[in-house]
């Protein structure tokens, strides 16, 4: 999104193109995977079915169990090489996410300084890749488990974090971008 409105006031904005973060009509999901295996052969990001729209690539997760900045580095593709084929899929008009977590990561933002360091790395990923939004997949760690409070009204502290966090990724994005982060869950139930 443009503005044209210095003050920034997001109801006088239009979109242009495909700067508009918006998903598609008819979306098709699919998550893309950052690594090969004999199960799961590498598949480069602008070869994938062309029916997928919105593309979620898997995944950025922390440095340690006990440092929740968040790191993401192409597998098998250079960092330019992997820019230029999110590149081209959005010129395509397709939505190109980073997803978080995944089956082996744990995230605990119980500390102050873990939020800020998933916040500010978060923003710095999305900033260097060019992502139109972030995919949350956290299947581990204390950011789900609840332990006072409901589901509409949680009370831990890192649950209240990761809202926060979320919450300030958004305002990053929109700030910088001029335009609304796309945000979807994979969430883990019970």
């Amino acid at each position: 999104m443009f503005c044209t409105n210095e003050k920034f006031n997001y109801s006088t904005c239009t979109c242009t193109g495909n700067k508009c973060n918006e998903v598609p009509n008819s979306a098709l999901v699919g998550y893309w995977y950052n690594w090969n295996d004999q199960y799961a052969p590498y598949l480069h990001l602008d070869s994938i079915d062309n029916r997928y729209n919105v593309i979620v690539v898997a995944f950025a997760v922390p440095k340690s169990p006990s440092d929740m900045t968040i790191s993401f580095t192409p597998n098998v593709v250079s960092q330019s090489v992997l820019k230029s084929q999110i590149q081209k899929l959005q010129n395509q008009g397709k939505k190109v996410l980073l997803s978080i977590g995944g089956a082996t990561a744990s995230i605990d933002l119980t500390a102050t300084a873990n939020k800020n360091a998933f916040v500010t790395s978060i923003t710095d990923l999305l900033d260097t890749y060019g992502f139109d939004g972030v995919d949350i997949d956290i299947e581990h760690g204390n950011s789900i488990i609840i332990s006072g409070g409901t589901i509409a009204t949680p009370h831990n502290t890192a649950q209240v974090n990761l809202i926060d966090a979320i919450k300030l990724i958004m305002a990053n994005y929109r700030s910088t971008h001029f335009r609304k982060l796309l945000l979807t869950m994979a969430p883990e139930t019970a």
